[in-house]
């Protein structure tokens, strides 16, 4: 039996480090509206899109979604101190 939608809301709200959220263009699972709340309940969370792609954007256009998923790690990991994690 699956999870109900409120534990996968709550869920998200509990994440605590930078969190990208990537839509395709072309999705047909998850609409604008749901990428929007994601953002909402994230506590970093940004959203980008990645076009001529469908739901499996790495997939669908492995470029696009590296040319969007790579500027965000480099940013968070430049922007993050030496000490220990955990």
């Amino acid at each position: 039996k699956p999870d109900p939608p409120e534990r996968s809301w709550a869920a998200l709200a509990a994440i605590e480090c930078p969190t990208l959220i990537v839509r395709a263009s072309d999705s047909d699972l998850v609409t604008v509206e749901c990428t929007d709340r994601m953002v909402q309940m994230l506590k970093h969370g940004e959203k980008t899109g990645v076009s001529n792609a469908g739901h499996m954007v790495l997939e669908d256009n492995p470029e696009g979604f590296a040319n969007v998923v790579l500027p965000f790690l480099r940013k968070h990991l430049s922007s993050e101190d030496n000490g220990p994690r955990g």
